[in-house]
């Protein structure tokens, strides 16, 4: 394949919809209906009188498939095509941009409300696809167990219940953090509701806000349930776009760092890598494949599988690329849109590192007429690496290998191996990120200094890919956006000492309207656009 240009400069220096969570098993499976995406293989029963009996009958195949492909579904509303709206990666992005390290060139962005803190409140139709999309994995996620739990299960139906149960925990665990604060001192403060399979109408319509201490046992108690039905089966994943029992290990490994459960998150962080390989700088720059193919490289321990006949993808620019890619010209980058990483944590990369050649030092033309500012991010690659292609079916990583090493390192230094085993480990990480010739090491002299290090080198590596948000969250840091030099759009300029409220999600009015449970006065508090600082 002839090699793209832009490889050669990286080194140079609203009304909503009534969609409650309170509802029927009959809803529940209209979602098998409604909710999936041209990846989906099987039909349909188009009879509506027909899905009990269709649903009684379905094969753990068809219920596997229903559940993946809704991680990428495209409309999750009913509303059409907001550009906002296409499954979980659309998720990714929302929280990125209420962050710090993620610098939109200007306000034609259809995500401009996560950034700017406005129009965020329970009525409007941006808070409405977390909620909508977060609830609606549960309710597969229930079916598939429901449908398939028995004694005489077999291995498929073993797997695929394993399978719904890591999901079920992964949707809780998103929420609890989206819609309050970390799990450490917060304990009893209001989360999200607990919807277990047997839950009849009537108890969800008056299904009040569980703790976070509650959630967070249901979220163990489905690992738990996950990796026992998993262990030990004959399961050879087709792709990493599957849960296998790497990937139940890792969202424990997640879910206990979180809770500052440290010597377990260690070992799960240990036993998920297993079998993989870091990126190399090779694979990290790569023209066709780089952070866009599952198949690419043995990093990757769960992502999302795209291809051209998914709907989002055939929307053009309603998907991940179309918002991410800078070298998509026909994505929003085209249209002046352009991600960039935050100046500060730009400058704050080393030489010595390579991923630092992730971003552009000055403004470049990628081809004559097409050119990126100082900033630009060039780590999402169009689809085979070509940036006209107007159907880009990039993969999406979810959880890579890269994170479990962190994560072992932080749980080391933080547990009771101590901060000597969890900087060696760090050092580790460092040497395959250092330029040959060059060095870098952890300079921590304290605990606090090394939980810096290593959040420092999360917002680096994972840049873009959904995770700075609940970084924030969970060591309970601020916001900075106004210094001297900044790149952030003015309007968007604020800092924050600590966590912001706004980081709290609202829950939407269709829910507080309908679940006796969740009066609107136990809602999170809706978000007022923070002062902006004048620029420096």
């Amino acid at each position: 394949m002839k090699k793209n240009t832009y490889k050669t400069i990286r080194r140079s220096p609203l009304t909503i919809p009534r969609w409650p969570f309170a509802v029927g098993r009959l809803f529940l499976a209209l979602l098998l209906l409604t909710g999936m995406t041209g990846c989906l293989k099987e039909t349909f029963p188009k009879d509506h009188s027909a899905l009990g009996k269709e649903i009684a009958k379905a094969s753990p195949a068809y219920l596997a498939a229903g559940i993946d492909a809704w991680m990428i579904s495209h409309a999750v509303g009913s509303w059409g095509d907001r550009h906002y709206d296409f499954g979980y990666p659309s998720i990714m992005i929302m929280t990125e941009m209420e962050g710090q390290d993620l610098a939109p060139v200007n306000r034609y962005n259809t995500f401009g409300s996560f950034y700017t803190v406005q129009n965020l409140g329970p009525d409007y139709a941006t808070v409405q696809v977390p909620w909508l999309f977060f609830t609606r994995l549960l309710k597969l996620a229930n079916i598939s167990i429901s449908t398939l739990e028995g004694a005489n299960a077999g291995a498929e139906e073993t797997v695929v219940r394993a399978q719904a149960y890591a999901y079920r925990a992964f949707a809780y665990f998103q929420m609890a953090q989206l819609y309050q604060y970390t799990y450490k001192g917060h304990e009893e403060a209001p989360a999200v509701p607990v919807v277990p399979e047997n839950m009849t109408i009537e108890q969800a319509r008056n299904n009040p806000r569980a703790t976070v201490e509650t959630v967070y046992r249901q979220i163990l108690s489905d690992l738990a349930t996950a990796e026992k039905l998993m262990t030990g089966l004959p399961y050879s994943r087709p792709s990493a776009a599957k849960i296998n029992l790497n990937v139940i290990q890792a969202l424990l490994a997640r879910v206990y760092l979180v809770m500052h459960e440290f010597d377990k998150a260690q070992q799960y962080a240990a036993l998920a890598k297993t079998g993989f390989r870091p990126l190399t700088e090779a694979q990290y720059f790569d023209d066709a494949t780089g952070f866009n193919d599952l198949t690419a490289q043995q990093s990757w321990i769960w992502g999302l599988d795209v291809t051209v006949d998914d709907d989002c993808t055939k929307t053009g620019i309603i998907n991940f690329p179309g918002q991410m890619c800078n070298t998509y010209r026909a994505g929003y980058a085209g249209a002046g849109n352009i991600k960039m990483i935050d100046a500060a944590l730009y400058h704050s990369i080393p030489d010595a590192d390579w991923r630092k050649d992730t971003w552009l030092a000055a403004d470049t033309a990628i081809v004559p007429s097409y050119r990126l500012p100082k900033y630009s991010s060039l780590k999402f690659k169009p689809y085979a690496g070509n940036m006209n292609n107007s159907r880009q079916a990039c993969d999406i990583p979810l959880i890579r290998m890269e994170e479990m090493m962190l994560i072992e390192a932080e749980a080391a230094a933080r547990g009771s191996a101590g901060l000597e085993a969890g900087k060696k480990l760090l050092d580790d990480f460092l040497s395959l990120r250092t330029r040959s010739g060059q060095s870098q090491q952890s300079q921590a002299a304290s605990l606090d200094d090394f939980i810096n290090e290593i959040w420092q080198q999360r917002r680096i590596e994972f840049w873009g890919e959904g995770i700075a948000f609940f970084d924030i969250k969970r060591l309970e840091k601020g916001i900075t956006r106004s210094y001297p030099g900044t790149n952030h759009q003015v309007g968007a300029r604020y800092n924050t000492d600590t966590t912001p409220y706004w980081m709290n999600l609202c829950i939407v009015r269709s829910e507080t309207n309908t679940n006796q449970g969740i009066p609107p006065e136990m809602n999170n508090p809706s978000p007022q656009k923070p002062a902006d600082r004048a620029p420096l």
